[in-house]
């Protein structure tokens, strides 16, 4: 179950990226509505701080070491130029960091996450040197240089900030918009059925007389005043 969920994800996201590419902000809020991500979630990919659009499902069992963990994530997220990178400075820290080992163990943390935090800072700093050179937001096509210290140094910053209620809270609000958004779609789905049946019932406005035979004769619906021609009918 878990294989075809992640497959589903990775699916989604590539199409997301490909609109998000091509600034299809249209269709990215259309898939968002299809697969339950939510509009701050989805905001947040198009503005480039969310590293993936829909989150990729991992194994919820419990891990013996921040080693089997990160690398069960990286596995499933197939990022060597990014993820793998963070990934693997991570484990190494680890090794020698027995705190940062069992921060990493926290259920409610991960490599998805860790990445979508760095992003996060990456965007507010080059906000911030946009602000000084006047700008009030960041100029389209833009791109700043971050040192690799710097980047390792908010990975690492990431397992130590306190954000298991704001996470809660988060996972709350997105079940309980996931489960209008089946809702709102069951109700179309079934005002669809309703509309369909009228249309074959109106397709269907004549009237039957059986003959002396038995068989049925079928004959129009006599129309209550005489039909009118329409200019668009010549």
């Amino acid at each position: 179950m878990i294989e075809k969920l992640v497959k589903t994800a990775v699916e989604i996201n590539s199409l997301a990226n490909h609109y998000r590419q091509g600034k299809n902000t249209a269709a990215l809020r259309k898939l968002a509505m299809e697969h339950g991500v939510s509009k701050e979630d989805t905001d947040a990919f198009i503005a480039g701080t969310r590293y993936c659009f829909k989150q990729i499902p991992v194994s919820q069992k419990n891990y013996q070491t921040s080693t089997e963990k990160l690398s069960e994530e990286m596995l499933v997220l197939k990022d060597p130029e990014f993820a793998s990178v963070i990934g693997t400075y991570l484990l190494n820290q680890a090794k020698e960091d027995q705190e940062l080992d069992q921060l990493i163990l926290q259920p409610h943390k991960s490599l998805q996450r860790c990445m979508d935090y760095i992003l996060e800072k990456a965007y507010q700093a080059a906000l911030e040197r946009a602000k000084k050179k006047g700008r009030d937001k960041i100029p389209e096509r833009s791109g700043i240089g971050i040192a690799h210290t710097e980047v390792f140094a908010w990975a690492n910053q990431y397992f130590y900030v306190d954000d298991l209620k704001k996470v809660q809270e988060k996972e709350k609000k997105e079940k309980e918009e996931n489960r209008k958004s089946w809702e709102k779609t069951r109700a179309e789905t079934a005002r669809s059925g309703v509309s369909h049946n009228k249309n074959a019932t109106k397709k269907k406005e004549v009237s039957e007389k059986k003959d002396g035979s038995g068989c049925s004769i079928i004959k129009p619906k006599k129309s209550a005043e005489p039909e009118q021609l329409s200019l668009f009918s010549l």
